[in-house]
């Protein structure tokens, strides 16, 4: 049976405070940019985001991004 997917929650508080509770990932998007040169891989399609639908046992569903580096 496979595990369920977990990440934390980043939403912030009225007091810029973040949430940090264990969510549950429902949904996965990948964001892909055009086809760039990558040292020791050369081109190819370059990760720009993902994009989580989660669901907070403080915030509820919501979704949530993390842009590469």
């Amino acid at each position: 049976m496979p595990q369920a997917l977990i990440i934390t929650c980043d939403k912030e508080g009225a007091q810029g405070k973040v949430c940090g509770a264990v969510a549950l990932v429902l949904k996965v998007q990948y964001k892909y940019d055009t086809l760039s040169f990558s040292k020791g891989r050369g081109f190819g399609p370059k990760l720009v985001e993902t994009r989580y639908e989660i669901e907070c046992p403080k915030c509820g569903k919501r979704k949530q991004v993390e842009r590469a580096r």
